[in-house]
């Protein structure tokens, strides 16, 4: 009955993602991210879809508390699925893909690093809303309130096991793309989580073919690897996991003693179950941790430094600035330059002034890039310091910032499975 019930519900949601890949047309140009174009500042959002945007945060809410009682509390895959389901329908294709917290990672980056840029309250709730909710009950979110999560869950037929210590390195990428946005958010040079969302051409019906590619590179994936979006690319998760990991409330395997038959490590398609370790507590050596936080502060600040020249390439200034000095020494024939050169040309601005600009603009990003260079090699530190810890652990366990509360052990955990069969016993009485 449940190959059965999987099988139409793949068949079902299959249908939809080819349907937006043969049906889904440019029904709009998409946004050029690449010219001066200067997107006009909003004093105020529009009162219509401000009230909207309201609505859609009480939903999101509400979906984040049912999926967290369905995973704290009732402890019910079958639920969370029905919660997926409808997170996909209403955040996913109804709602394109925006209401979106993921996204709103550069917004929030833009607005803190610009006063000039305005951003609603309503997406400063949308950011914050998950955040705060992992704090009290794990990455619920996740669970069944992300449709780019539920897309991918939904999806996994077969899953392949992939090495621990291949996806922890893979998990890294998460934390380097998630600096790269902000980086490039904070210098207005592109929103690089929304220009390369996967999804959210399926969901819209519309989109360039490249982004279709990755999107079903990633339903590919999706089908035998558990959410490698979520797990190695999100990042968003990657704000999420030291939150959950010190989360109020957590997941629980078992709702009593744990019977350590490992049948929930096997049921995990994220590696998120963690063993019984019984090893001897290591001695602990705060000087030496803080030596290498130091060191790798350092390094990666410099390497962030010097990375900086070559990232500024992207932004607006320097890639006008570049593509004029190579026309002005013949290396570039006229009728090959960008429509933002042609118009510089044609306006006779000096190029001493766009020079100028450039340089700033690369200082900007040599600045930026020391904190980027920093916060990655520190993050990496953290995952190589986080994997040679072995705690004292007697049963199995989730791992707090892992886990997607997607409920998939509960069922195959044989004490949980004698806890519902007495409750329906009772109940029958």
């Amino acid at each position: 009955m449940r190959a059965k019930s999987r099988t139409l519900l793949l068949t079902a949601v299959f249908v939809c993602l080819a349907g937006s890949v043969l049906f889904g047309e440019y029904k709009f140009p998409p946004p050029e991210f690449d010219t001066n174009y200067v997107k006009p500042i909003m004093e105020r959002p529009a009162a219509r879809a401000e009230t909207l945007a309201y609505l859609d945060i009480l939903v999101l809410a509400l979906v984040i508390l049912v999926s967290a009682w369905a995973s704290l509390k009732k402890r019910s895959r079958n639920i969370i699925v029905v919660i997926s389901l409808f997170s996909l329908a209403y955040f996913g294709f109804y709602k394109e893909g925006c209401i979106c917290p993921i996204g709103s990672i550069q917004d929030v980056a833009a607005a803190l690093f610009n006063p000039g840029y305005y951003i609603p309250v309503s997406v400063i709730i949308i950011f914050a809303l998950p955040l705060i909710s992992a704090l009290f009950f794990g990455r619920a979110y996740c669970g069944g309130a992300c449709p780019h999560g539920a897309l991918q869950d939904l999806l996994l037929i077969k899953e392949v096991r992939l090495p621990r210590w291949l996806d922890r390195s893979l998990s890294v990428l998460a934390y380097i793309y998630l600096g790269a946005a902000v980086l490039f958010a904070v210098n207005g040079t592109v929103f690089l989580i929304c220009k390369f969302d996967p999804f959210v051409p399926f969901f819209r019906l519309t989109g360039p073919f490249y982004m279709f590619a990755a999107g079903g590179s990633f339903v590919l994936l999706s089908t035998f690897i558990g959410r490698p979006y979520c797990r190695f690319l999100c990042p968003y998760s990657a704000l999420l996991k030291p939150l959950a990991r010190v989360s109020k409330y957590k997941v629980t395997i078992t709702p009593e003693k744990c019977a350590v038959c490992n049948l929930c490590e096997n049921s995990c398609p994220f590696g998120a179950i963690n063993k019984p370790e019984n090893l001897p507590k290591r001695k602990s050596r705060p000087g030496f941790y803080f030596s290498l936080f130091i060191a790798a502060t350092i390094l990666g600040g410099g390497l962030g430094y010097f990375s900086g020249s070559y990232l500024s390439r992207f932004g607006a200034e320097t890639k006008l600035a570049v593509e004029i000095a190579a026309f002005n020494k013949a290396e570039i024939r006229e009728q090959d330059l960008s429509v933002n050169a042609i118009e510089f040309i044609k306006k006779g601005e000096g190029r001493e002034a766009l020079y100028k600009r450039a340089e700033e603009e690369r200082k900007k990003y040599q600045f930026g890039g020391i904190f980027f260079g920093a916060f990655v090699l520190l993050v990496l530190l953290l995952q190589i310091i986080f994997a040679k810890r072995s705690p004292k652990r007697e049963i199995y366990e989730p791992d707090g910032a892992r886990c997607l509360s997607c409920g998939r052990c509960f069922m195959d955990c044989p004490v949980h499975r004698e806890s519902l069969k007495k409750k329906k016993e009772i109940g029958d009485e």
